[in-house]
């Protein structure tokens, strides 16, 4: 059966990429305090600030989910990291902060891979995302259809977006910060 929706599948990835920065944010922020709001502020806005400068580019909505689905992990990692070592740095957030643009830089990337192959042969990765997410499809008895290729292109930005913070965070752990205190 092919999805007669792809738009709505669109839309749905993205509202719950987007929902799931709000979730992580408020879970973060909580205690509700006189710092809930100021906090909140800081790690969601952070997030919308990174999807904001996205759309000149008018990306596709399942790139937007699949952004801001990967940002909303790195804020949890980020979160669980922070706490799990003694703090040596008060200022320590400064490194997720820092590493934000390497996320705008991973995402535009995305933007402009998913857009070159959209017309043309498909890359090597592109390639074996299908092949795996067949192999996947066809042992549960699901046929491919639209929202599939929607899911695979949020899943890529994801990969490149979290690939942009990765090298960001390791250009900053090896100049500005020193990250293993």
């Amino acid at each position: 059966m092919v999805n007669k929706y792809p738009r709505f599948v669109e839309i749905l990835i993205a509202v719950i990429g987007v929902l799931l920065g709000f979730v992580v944010a408020v879970l973060l922020s909580l205690p509700i305090d006189r710092f809930f709001v100021a906090n909140l502020l800081d790690y969601w806005g952070s997030q919308l600030c990174v999807l904001v400068l996205l759309l000149p580019f008018r990306p596709r909505l399942t790139i937007l989910g699949g952004v801001a689905a990967a940002l909303a992990f790195y804020l949890w990692a980020f979160n669980l990291w922070f706490f799990s070592i003694r703090h040596c740095d008060a200022m320590g957030w400064l490194g997720y902060f820092f590493s934000l643009p390497g996320a705008a830089i991973g995402a535009l990337y995305s933007i402009f891979h998913l857009r070159k192959y959209a017309a043309a042969f498909p890359s090597a990765f592109i390639d074996t995302v299908y092949k795996y997410e067949g192999k996947l499809y066809s042992a549960l008895h699901i046929q491919r259809n639209m929202s599939h290729d929607a899911v695979t292109s949020s899943f890529i930005a994801a990969c490149y977006t979290l690939a942009g913070i990765f090298i960001n965070l390791t250009v900053e752990c090896m100049t500005i910060f020193y990250c293993f205190c």
